[in-house]
């Protein structure tokens, strides 16, 4: 899967474990796992699932809207084909899905898309 942040900000705090442990200190494990995971040659969104680690918890099918859970962390992203396309429904094409653009997560009250600002 590929696994793009857009947004240098929030990019930069989830490239640095430090930065990752002083916004998330009690999650930060979980933040780097699921981050990780993402990374990980897996093909597809389904792929991810399928290990039982992360779990879909909110789809918006309209906007390709994504959050996917691991513990009490919450990643948010835009669900993609290969070509960048949005995936519409990826609740039910979890397949389609091999990017995801991660807009911000989540963890003890704390976006990291604001944190990092």
């Amino acid at each position: 899967m590929i696994v793009l942040v857009n947004d240098e900000p929030l990019r930069r705090l989830l490239a640095t474990g430090a930065r990752i442990m002083s916004t998330w200190p009690q999650t930060n494990e979980d933040v780097r796992v699921l981050v990780k995971l993402l990374q990980v040659t897996i093909p597809s969104l389904a792929d991810v699932l399928a290990t039982g680690l992360v779990v879909l918890t909110v789809v918006s099918a309209k906007d390709s809207i994504v959050a996917l859970t691991l513990g009490d962390v919450f990643l948010i992203a835009i669900a993609q084909d290969g070509e960048g396309r949005r995936v519409r429904d990826p609740m039910n094409n979890p397949e389609r899905v091999v990017r995801l653009d991660i807009v911000d997560v989540q963890s003890e009250g704390r976006s990291g898309a604001e944190v990092a600002r």
